[in-house]
């Protein structure tokens, strides 16, 4: 019994890749190219938020551990410093992905483009 299965299990391995071959991948429609300054503005939009997004998470991030390097500083003037340092650069990634969370929108208001 161990035998057979064994067997039949060595046999369905074997055979996996050849199932696995045999589905259908379909391709998704392409994409158009870039031809308007309307599809420009809309990229720029998406990459904004993109950026935004990953920034605005980095920094509050770096202000949880620049927090924790303050309350575990005991009093050592270095590391209160490199905790106030790490805390302002962190400030600066939440201006960093302001800016790019509204610069589409200025763009877009100055080319006069409507979304």
């Amino acid at each position: 019994m161990k035998r057979n299965l064994a067997i039949l299990t060595l046999i369905g391995l074997l055979l996996m890749p050849t199932i696995l071959l045999a589905a259908v991948i379909e391709t998704p429609p392409a994409t158009p190219p870039v031809t308007t300054l309307q599809n420009i503005v809309d990229i720029m939009d998406k990459v904004g938020k993109w950026i935004f997004a990953i920034v605005f998470a980095l920094a509050i991030i770096f202000i949880l551990v620049a927090a924790f390097q303050f309350l575990t500083a005991a009093g050592s003037p270095e590391r209160i410093a490199s905790a106030r340092q790490m805390l302002v650069f962190a400030l600066v990634a939440v201006a960093v992905a302001v800016v790019a969370w509204g610069l589409p929108t200025l763009v877009k208001t100055l080319l006069g483009t409507t979304v």
